[in-house]
């Protein structure tokens, strides 16, 4: 049987979509990412051991293993011939930062990690002969993002759980990519206030997770408690919440509601994890009893939650306020540590990687 041929079909001269063309190691692979492409999205699927020739498409996705050196160097033969400025989109299995290494060094203009769903995909496709948003436009977009869930659970009502998933996804992507200092300075560009702190803590979150090889949909999960971690806020007054000096009196008794507000507000959401509700509840727990809402202690404190509050303590260390000098990530870490029978220590010191290092 001949190889299949990589020229372009006749395009009708009113479409302005590009060819996208899925590449991919083993056919199964490939026909469930054109599964989830269709029926908004056509796209071509060739298997990688099959190519002859250029490839020509203005897109191209590659679902394989990049752990397979025999792929790998396969996929930048393949790929050689194709235009650098084409969008080149890899999916990847996993989330290593050594697989986005190696994605990039291929000539990836941008990655998605598995699980993700084909609204995620799509977005990262270029539309109307417009590219996807860069990188860098991630931060701008998750703040949006994170606006708009706060508002609806403002409103009384639950958040849009694909909506966070989506926006989780993209974050997680983004610290892959440009790593937490990219991702840090980033948001301290763009954002202030809560969601500053949100944005922080949901970067600081997921490295430390992919520092961990926490992968695939327990890094999601983590991912998901970071950035709903203070979703109660939403409940609680801006002159509050925006206040300069420290809280006195019922404005913290207020303040410190918000762990059961957003608790609440997540209780009933349908498909989010117990422990990742748990830990927006729980994120203000000290394993000594000194934290709240509940003064809960030691082994009542879940796996999820420890990791959550070492990066929203170190979060809040590092942000970037108007009135006040910022404090140095070494500064932040030393903090960490200090707070022995508070966090605990053998998450702070594996920690000491992203805190310093990423």
């Amino acid at each position: 049987m001949p190889a299949p041929a990589l020229k372009s079909p006749a395009v009708s001269s009113h479409s302005s979509e590009p060819r996208i063309l899925i590449l991919a190691d083993l056919d199964s692979r490939g026909a469930r990412i054109k599964a989830m492409l269709e029926p908004q999205v056509s796209a071509d699927l060739v298997v990688l051991d099959e190519v002859r020739g250029a490839i020509d498409a203005e897109v191209v996705i590659v679902a394989a293993s990049l752990r397979d050196l025999s792929t790998i160097t396969a996929l930048r033969r393949v790929l050689a011939s194709h235009p650098r400025n084409a969008t080149r989109l890899f999916t990847i299995d996993g989330n290593e930062r050594s697989l986005v290494v190696q994605a990039y060094s291929i000539g990836a203009t941008d990655v998605v990690f598995t699980p993700f769903s084909g609204k995620v995909l799509r977005a990262r496709l270029p539309h109307d002969g417009k590219a996807p948003k860069p990188r860098a436009a991630i931060v701008g977009e998750s703040g949006r993002a994170l606006q708009a869930i706060f508002a609806s659970c403002a409103g009384g009502g639950a958040p849009d759980l694909d909506r966070v998933r989506d926006t989780t996804q993209q974050i997680i992507g983004s610290v892959a990519a440009i790593g937490l200092t990219g991702w840090i300075d980033d948001v301290r560009r763009h954002h202030e206030g809560t969601f500053q702190h949100c944005l922080l803590v949901a970067g600081v979150a997921v490295d430390f997770g992919m520092s961990l090889n926490i992968t695939g949909t327990d890094l999601i999960n983590l991912g998901l408690a970071a950035t709903l971690h203070d979703i109660g806020k939403a409940a609680i007054p801006v002159e509050i919440l925006d206040k300069g000096g420290p809280l006195a009196g019922e404005e913290r008794v207020i303040f410190e509601g918000h762990p059961r507000l957003g608790y609440e507000s997540l209780k009933y959401l349908d498909g989010l994890p117990v422990d990742v509700r748990d830990a927006v509840r729980d994120h203000h727990e000290m394993l000594d009893g000194s934290g709240y809402p509940d003064a809960l202690k030691g082994g009542a404190i879940g796996d999820l939650t420890r990791i959550i509050t070492i990066a929203d303590v170190f979060a809040s260390l590092i942000e970037k306020r108007p009135a006040a000098e910022t404090m140095s990530r070494a500064d932040a870490f030393r903090q960490l540590g200090q707070m022995a029978g508070k966090l605990e220590q053998p998450l702070v010191a594996a920690f000491g990687a992203t805190a310093l290092k990423r």
